[in-house]
């Protein structure tokens, strides 16, 4: 079973995706394919269509992870492609935690708690926030940013650092910090300008709602981007790329949010 904590820690997978896991998931390439899940319904052992598509992924795992794995199905009896390679159920880890806690007098975790110390070191070993997400299989970005959000005001420290280490050494050889800035920019604004848009929400239903009077209409992207403009001054471009990012922008009081991402709690 220890293998089974293993991938759940280096991983981050949900328990029902790793109990879901069949020897034709672990790819050649050292990843592991996730796109199904276990569960139990019944009596009846079946397997699942994850919940949302991005819970669909393909990760990367380190080659300890994959030899251990390689090495555990090749002793498993008739290991067909298509069958699980875990037969115990989560009752069963939970189970072994605790015992493994009581041993050692420790706190009891949840099998869970396994997938947030997996998130918890990749941030703490400097991956961005939407790589974290993507690993973990969120639908949103903001579901991982509202969860581990506190465990990035420590990385302020670290980045100020590098930034003060890159103005003295220089990012790349014979050019100063200055200056590769500068033709960084330079070279960014050209791409940009090059580039189509990359965010259009006309077809969105945009809904502008004051909290005070609880009145409720519906604008378009024209008249959102007027609003955004003239009321507080904020680029049509850059007021599209924040309510597109957020699902919701307010300005002056006035709330704008996305029919379909649906008005934040906080304003009901």
């Amino acid at each position: 079973m220890k293998l089974a904590f293993d991938v759940l820690f280096y991983t981050g997978m949900r328990s029902g995706e790793l109990l879901a896991l069949t020897p034709e998931d672990i790819l050649p390439e050292k990843r592991i394919n996730i796109c199904k899940n276990y569960a139990m319904v019944n009596g009846v052992e079946m397997f699942l269509v994850p919940k949302t598509p991005r819970s669909k992924r393909c990760i990367a795992i380190p080659d300890f992870l994959y030899d251990e794995l390689q090495e555990y199905m090749a002793r498993l009896y008739e290991c067909e492609p298509d069958k699980k390679i875990f037969y115990f159920t989560k009752h069963a880890l939970e189970k072994e935690i605790k015992r493994k806690a009581e041993v050692a007098g420790l706190p009891v975790i949840r099998v869970h708690d396994l997938r947030h110390s997996h998130a918890s070191l990749l941030i703490e070993m400097g991956f961005n926030i939407l790589m974290v997400s993507q690993r973990l299989g969120h639908e949103k970005v903001e579901t991982t940013w509202q969860t581990y959000a506190h465990l990035y005001p420590d990385k302020e420290k670290m980045l100020a650092s590098q930034l003060n280490t890159a103005k003295i050494n220089g990012i790349t050889a014979n050019l100063s910090l200055e200056d590769q800035l500068t033709k960084f920019m330079t070279q960014f604004q050209t791409h940009i300008a090059e580039q189509p848009a990359l965010i259009d929400i006309s077809s969105e239903e945009i809904i502008r709602w004051n909290p005070e009077t609880r009145e409720k209409t519906t604008v378009t992207q024209e008249e959102f981007e007027t609003n955004a403009i003239l009321s507080q001054n904020i680029e049509a471009d850059l007021a599209v790329a924040e309510i597109f990012q957020s699902g919701y922008l307010e300005i002056c009081g006035i709330v704008y949010c996305l029919a379909s991402r649906g008005l934040p709690i906080k304003y009901l």
